[in-house]
């Protein structure tokens, strides 16, 4: 005997979509217990958006206030929907309901839920990401009414969820990411969320600046529109940053690399 064992998670998934009641039986490793997720039969009430959780020693309820949202599976539901149809560090479910992230950090084991709502208008989407203990029991281990979630990744303390809180608006410039000439956006840092072994996720300042540095610019937690960022200024062969007065200035001086 290896020690190990493996929960069977049988999820219900009842009037979410067109189709009839769906049944995803997910294998978690290092769980006693057989657990049964079920959401709500009609996900329209604000009220009644709940997910479900039994198992032979207890039911619970997690409570979340958006509806969840279908992760789109052609080309046309990509179109038509803020969700985004693939998340690095982790997989789609077959159901299209939520994605799935598994981890092992030297011998914990980690596996979460991440299920999404839809964005409202330039708001980032809502996020909750479930996870579970040794004993069967899930917990939220992350809720955001507003969380543009970018990366799952495994780091040494933990599973690290990485996103912006707020979406970036241009500043000068005529584009966004993809666009060749010169831009400037509103400052809008990422945000690391560290999820310990059957811990609520923890914000972590010192992995936030770290991975603003590497993958962007950093001026603090917060987002802020007294300062930019820059994009394709010849010259700069990465982002930078620089307050808001000065944008002006840089934009007209910008040359045209040849």
């Amino acid at each position: 005997m290896t020690g190990r064992h493996v929960l069977t998670l049988s999820c219900v998934v009842v009037a979410l979509l067109p189709a009839a009641a769906q049944r995803v039986e997910l294998t978690l490793p290092d769980v006693k217990k057989s657990v049964t997720m079920q959401l709500p039969a009609h996900n329209t009430d604000a009220s009644a958006r709940w997910l479900q959780f039994r198992h032979p020693d207890a039911t619970q309820r997690i409570l979340w206030r958006h509806e969840i949202a279908h992760i789109p599976a052609s080309a046309s539901d990509v179109q038509a929907s803020s969700v985004p149809s693939s998340l690095p560090g982790a997989t789609v479910d077959p159901s299209h309901l939520f994605f799935r992230a598994e981890y092992s950090i030297g011998e914990a084991r980690h596996t979460l839920l991440i299920f999404m709502s839809e964005a409202s208008a330039s708001d980032a989407a809502p996020v909750l990401v479930i996870g579970f203990r040794d004993n069967g029991v899930a917990y939220a281990a992350l809720q955001q009414d507003q969380f543009d979630l970018t990366r799952i990744e495994p780091a040494v303390n933990g599973v690290r969820i990485i996103g912006k809180a707020t979406e970036s608006q241009i500043m000068a410039g005529d584009g966004f990411a993809g666009d060749e000439g010169p831009y400037a956006t509103t400052y809008d840092p990422f945000a690391v969320y560290i999820v310990q072994r059957m811990g609520d996720s923890v914000y972590s300042s010192d992995a936030s600046r770290s991975y603003n540095l590497e993958h962007y610019v950093w001026a603090g937690p917060h987002s802020r529109e007294d300062y930019a960022v820059v994009y394709n200024l010849p010259g700069h062969p990465k982002p930078f940053g620089t307050p808001a007065s000065r944008l002006d200035t840089i934009m007209s001086k910008r040359k045209v690399a040849r």
